[in-house]
């Protein structure tokens, strides 16, 4: 396996805009609205992903075990973005790299119903008990009075 330093610089300004759009979307969610998840802000429910952002920022402080508290799946979305960065910078045969893209978004869709499952999981277990699973009071539609 070699470095593919040409799709590294296919990828780079694509790369910056992502995560310059993350930190925006983060950064302006949580400033303007104390929460970047507009599910939550808008139900006071917390989504599939409540918790997701905190447990992988939890993760790269090798606080393993709060991460995996506050979202069990940062290590799926680790795993992922590790096989993702191997296939893609990695693979340099066309046709092994279409197989293992193919994979890779058939694992990513299997995590997405296993993550469903333990969205379910965890409103009946923990909602709204603990954080990062509880109920926004400050929510529009709490606060308009419909429930």
């Amino acid at each position: 396996m070699k470095f593919q330093k040409e799709h590294l610089k296919k990828d780079y300004k694509i790369i910056i805009l992502v995560v310059l759009a993350m930190v925006l979307y983060l950064g302006l969610g949580t400033l303007l609205f104390e929460s970047p998840c507009p599910l939550r802000k808008i139900t006071g429910i917390p989504c599939p992903g409540c918790g997701l952002t905190r447990a992988c920022f939890l993760a790269v402080q090798f606080k393993f075990g709060e991460a995996t508290q506050m979202h069990l799946f940062w290590i799926a979305v680790a795993i992922v973005l590790i096989a993702w960065v191997i296939i893609r910078y990695f693979i340099a045969d066309e046709n092994t790299y279409a197989k293992a893209m193919k994979i890779l978004i058939k694992v990513i869709f299997v995590i997405c119903i296993l993550m469903m499952i333990y969205y379910l999981y965890r409103m009946i277990t923990v909602f709204p008990m603990r954080e990062p699973m509880l109920f926004d009071k400050h929510s529009l539609l709490h606060m308009i009075g419909v429930y």
